[in-house]
């Protein structure tokens, strides 16, 4: 997808010195293009290795019983590896120290009843060439 809006260029280049700035910008991208779809987004913390990151929770009315988990990942390439993210004890830490506690019941309940989607979710904008940034959403299987 392309995002709604221009991306500041110096994003593309930023690394970490403007990290909490491209988190900013993906999550407001990922978000306008899902709500643009008709899904309706919940935003939380957690304590990830020391660091707070930012998660959310994506539903749709044509869906009702699912119940999309989404992690943020800016890219820099087209591949990225997904280690721990999405596995049992990844959500139990998300379900433990998560903000909004709403949300992590509905994601305890959505994960024990097989109801939760993975989705690796933000934005692809290679830092080699003159190529235009991405939103992207890539389904993970359990």
């Amino acid at each position: 997808f392309t995002p709604s809006g221009p991306l500041d260029a110096a994003l593309q280049r930023g690394g970490r010195p403007l990290a909490a700035q491209r988190d900013s910008a993906q999550r407001a991208a990922v978000r306008a293009v899902l709500e643009g779809q008709g899904f309706t987004l919940g935003e939380f913390k957690v304590l990830r290795g020391g660091e707070i990151v930012h998660e959310a929770v994506a539903t749709h009315p044509n869906s009702p019983n699912r119940v999309y988990y989404l992690s943020y990942l800016w890219l820099e390439r087209g591949s990225f590896t997904q280690g721990s993210r999405f596995s049992e004890r990844w959500f139990t830490l998300a379900i433990k120290t998560g903000t909004q506690p709403d949300l992590m019941r509905q994601v305890a309940s959505a994960l024990r009843e097989n109801r939760l989607t993975r989705i690796m979710a933000g934005i692809q904008w290679p830092v080699a060439g003159r190529i235009a940034p991405t939103v992207y959403f890539v389904k993970l299987m359990p």
